[in-house]
C-alpha cells in the first residue's frame, strides 16, 4: 500500500530512527531505574532571623567580588566555549563560542557562586569549573575566610523565589551574619539541596524522553511490550 494512502498505517517513528530510538529509550529506562534520590539535610528549629548585611555593603567591603560580562561580549564562529545564560538555566554544557580576551570578559572559578540575571526561573549554583560566562550571568566570588559560597547561594536563591520571578536588586539582598563555621555547616545543606533539586530535573528530563519515544513506539508498532512477570500492572 502507497504510504501516503489515506488508508495506510501512520508512521508515528520514521524507519531510519528506529534502532537508535530503541537505544535511547533503553538508556533512559535504565536511568529511571537505577535513579535514587539524594538524602535530603535534616533540619531543626534555629535561632530565628539574625542581623543581615547587604551584598552591596560586603562588596564594598571587600568581602565579596560581583562580575559580569559586558553585552559587547557576543557569540563568535570560533573562539572559546562560552555558556549562555539559556545554558545554565537548562543546565547544560557551553554551546556557543566567545572572545576571552575582550576587557571585562568573566571567567568564572571553581566555588564562585553563578546567578543567571534577570526575571524567569531561578537558577543559582556554585560553580565547579573554568567557564567562559556569556553576559546575563553574574558571577559572586567570595573571600573564603569570611563567606562561605554555598551558604551566599542558598541567600541569593532564597531571595530570588521570594521574588516570584521578577528580577531582583542583587545588591539589596540580605545576608545573614553568622560566623564562617555556622555559614559552612549552612553551605554544606544548601549545597546537598541544590544538588538534589539538579539530579530530579535531570530526571525528569529523561521520564519525558523515556515516555514519550515508549509510547511513539507502541502505538507504532515499531516496538513491542515484554509481558510483565508480576501482573498485568504490577
Amino acid at each position: 500500500m502507497d504510504s501516503n494512502a489515506a488508508g495506510a498505517p501512520t508512521e508515528l517513528v520514521a524507519d531510519g530512527a528506529i534502532a537508535s530510538d530503541l537505544a535511547t529509550y533503553t538508556a533512559a529506562r535504565t536511568a529511571v531505574t537505577e535513579f535514587r534520590v539524594p538524602a535530603a539535610p535534616e533540619l531543626v528549629v534555629g535561632q530565628g532571623p539574625r542581623p543581615t548585611v547587604s551584598v552591596g555593603e560586603l562588596v564594598a567591603a571587600g568581602a565579596l567580588t560581583v562580575l559580569e560580562s559586558p553585552p559587547t561580549l557576543v557569540t563568535v564562529a570560533a573562539g572559546d566555549a562560552m555558556f549562555s545564560a539559556k545554558d545554565v538555566r537548562l543546565d547544560r554544557g557551553p554551546s556557543v563560542h566567545g572572545d576571552g580576551t575582550l576587557p571585562g570578559a568573566v571567567t568564572a572559578r571553581p566555588g564562585d557562586v553563578v546567578l543567571v540575571t534577570g526575571g524567569g526561573p531561578s537558577v543559582v549554583s556554585v560553580w565547579q569549573e573554568t567557564a567562559l560566562m556569556g553576559p546575563g550571568i553574574a558571577v559572586l566570588r567570595v573571600n573564603p575566610k569570611v563567606i562561605d559560597a554555598g551558604f551566599l547561594a542558598g541567600v541569593v536563591r532564597a531571595w530570588c523565589d521570594a521574588a516570584g520571578g521578577r528580577p531582583i536588586d542583587l545588591f539589596a539582598v540580605a545576608f545573614p551574619r553568622m560566623p564562617i563555621g555556622e555559614q559552612r555547616v549552612a553551605g554544606a545543606a544548601v549545597v546537598r539541596l541544590l544538588r538534589i533539586e539538579t539530579q530530579w530535573r535531570r530526571t525528569r528530563s529523561v521520564v519525558e524522553q523515556l515516555v514519550e519515544r515508549g509510547l511513539a513506539g507502541i502505538s507504532s508498532g515499531t516496538w513491542s511490550a515484554v509481558p510483565e512477570t508480576d501482573g498485568p500492572h504490577g
